[in-house]
């Protein structure tokens, strides 16, 4: 509704006696009028009592009251969770997180309900500000790092149904750099847990993403948009390259320990079979369109990473060359030629992990070291050889 001087100055006072009512609750616990737990309460519940005024005026259709009760919900509500957690000393970590995370979820609930995009970006810019300030005093990085992921993963599906679609990629930013500033630099004694727990973060926001852009894709037949593209392969490259920094630190005495690189790379190697299958799933639907060619793409850098984690040398050549039969001669028979270049890509991939390629590439740069002979090819070499040979060589279906 049009605001006039009288209604726009009644709201400012409502605003105020709101943020009054707060420090009125503050000053009673402060000085020991009432217990710090029972302040901390009605504090919670004064909040709550603001956000509810939200739905009253979204009701309404008064869009400016809506928006300034949910402000004023929040600059209560946050602080609150703060004070509670760092001086008062009534939530640990995990408390203070998860009452961060039950605020902000009522909150973006209600502002989804009234259809009120701008409260959504005030309770965003809140809930990454509470979430912030909580890092330096926290004994344990785990509670607010998973609420960051689970934060811009909800902003992703807020855009899927009421395609607020600015929200989501501020979020993406934040969770991918607070995982990569967890996983590189993790200082030592804040109580940040171990390697093992590391790779599940990692894993986590690459799973969340991912899991997220192949339900839309399936659920609502839909393409994959820009943002679904650039946070699919920024997930994949935090989640599965930092669980692969972290996967190598847990590799100890030959022994692979829960977080090494077998375990990440099996991960790997699944999020990559998924790809492919949805991939496939995706050609009968509706062709082999954007969606086909995202999920394919994908498919091949995390089954190229997947295999070289989990097999030595010599395996991960011949896993490689078996992946240079499948797609090649699927590509002929299929007539799919974006298959052909991944058959061309794990025969790169094959001798390379071999060591055949660089041979080669030695021999024809005239190193000396080799005296004129011929390269022997190996039995890998020649394996390799033969598969492409052969994937080559069968006739094309178009």
């Amino acid at each position: 509704t049009a605001l006039d001087a009288a209604t726009l100055a009644a709201l400012a006072g409502q605003g105020l006696l709101g943020l009054a009512g707060a420090y009125l609750l503050r000053a009673l616990t402060e000085q020991g009028a009432v217990p710090p737990a029972f302040g901390f309460i009605a504090g919670a519940a004064y909040a709550a009592a603001w956000l509810a005024l939200v739905v009253r005026a979204g009701h309404r259709r008064a869009r400016f009251a809506a928006a300034l009760y949910g402000t004023v919900s929040c600059m209560v509500a946050y602080p609150l969770i703060w004070e509670g957690s760092s001086r008062l000393q009534l939530l640990g970590p995990f408390g203070a997180a998860f009452a961060v995370a039950l605020m902000t979820a009522a909150a973006l609930l209600v502002a989804s309900h009234v259809r009120l995009q701008a409260l959504a970006w005030v309770v965003l810019t809140f809930a990454v500000t509470t979430a912030m300030a909580l890092l330096p005093a926290a004994t344990r990085l785990l509670p607010v790092v998973v609420f960051l992921i689970a934060l811009g993963v909800a902003t992703l599906w807020l855009g899927y149904v009421r395609d607020w679609f600015a929200l989501r990629w501020p979020m993406a930013a934040v969770a991918n750099l607070l995982v990569c500033w967890v996983i590189f630099s993790r200082p030592p004694g804040r109580g940040f847990e171990t390697p093992a727990t590391a790779v599940a973060l990692g894993l986590l926001l690459t799973a969340s993403y991912l899991g997220s852009i192949l339900t839309r894709t399936f659920w609502r037949a839909r393409d994959v948009l820009p943002f679904e593209v650039v946070q699919g392969f920024a997930a994949l490259a935090v989640g599965i390259g930092g669980a692969l920094v972290l996967g190598r630190e847990g590799d100890t005495g030959g022994t692979t320990v829960i977080g090494g690189t077998a375990v990440v790379g099996a991960s790997t190697l699944l999020f990559g079979a998924g790809c492919y299958v949805a991939a496939a799933i995706v050609a009968r639907q509706r062709g082999f369109a954007t969606n086909f060619h995202f999920y394919t793409t994908m498919a091949l850098a995390l089954v190229v990473t997947g295999v070289i984690l989990v097999f030595t040398t010599t395996p991960a050549s011949l896993a490689l060359t078996l992946c240079v039969a499948v797609s090649g001669l699927m590509a002929a028979r299929r007539g799919v030629p974006v298959l052909a270049i991944h058959a061309a890509t794990y025969a790169i991939a094959s001798a390379l992990a071999s060591g055949f390629a660089t041979a080669v590439v030695m021999r024809l740069a005239g190193h000396t070291g080799l005296d004129g002979r011929w390269i022997a090819l190996g039995a890998t070499g020649i394996v390799l050889t033969l598969v492409t040979a052969g994937c080559i060589s069968v006739p094309p279906a178009a």
